[in-house]
């Protein structure tokens, strides 16, 4: 029988969590540092006009200027997954429902910037959902949970060792030994 103490339950589920919480802090790292490298998330544009106007394009003209991207395959708004109006910088960004960005000036209508998204691709793996649903809520979310015991578990057995040592005659962290004198 498998006596299960605190150092035991540590022990194995840092086992089980250790690929999914890999990947967790490896895509957690590149999307904290996407917005300094254009492979990751192309750089916002602004427009040649400054922040947008009253008079600024419709969504026709962004419509179009999509579908002149070939790139971007977009036929219809069903091929477009998401707008982000910048009003101050006078852009829409709009992410295709396969990943690529186009940026598109409000002012003239013009693709300012193109390019493949790969910080949406980041954040599904983040969050697991890009290895389906059952992986997301089967493996990604115990592993949260699992983290949350692992850092419990390993607060206890620090403070065990550090703080609640049996047989010393002061409770409390020693991390610098006493410096004892000795006496001729």
């Amino acid at each position: 029988m498998i006596r299960l103490t605190n150092r035991n339950v540590h022990r194995w589920l840092s086992i089980v969590v250790a690929i999914p919480f890999f990947v967790v802090v490896i895509t957690g790292c590149l999307l904290h540092v996407k917005r300094w490298v254009p492979a990751l998330q192309p750089p916002s544009q602004k427009s040649e006009q400054g922040a947008m106007k009253p008079d600024a394009v419709g969504w026709d003209v962004i419509l179009t200027a999509l579908k002149g991207v070939p790139a971007a395959d977009v036929k219809s708004w069903k091929d477009v997954k998401a707008i982000d109006v910048r009003p101050a910088l006078g852009v829409a960004r709009a992410r295709t429902s396969h990943g690529y960005e186009v940026q598109v000036d409000l002012a003239s209508g013009k693709v300012l910037s193109q390019g493949q998204r790969w910080s949406t691709v980041l954040i599904e793996m983040h969050e697991g959902a890009y290895f389906g649903p059952w992986v997301r809520n089967w493996v990604f979310l115990p592993t949260a949970i699992f983290m949350l015991i692992l850092n419990v578990t390993g607060v206890w057995l620090l403070a065990k060792h550090y703080v609640f040592k049996p047989g010393r005659k002061t409770w409390g962290l020693r991390l610098f030994p006493r410096q004892t004198s000795v006496s001729a």
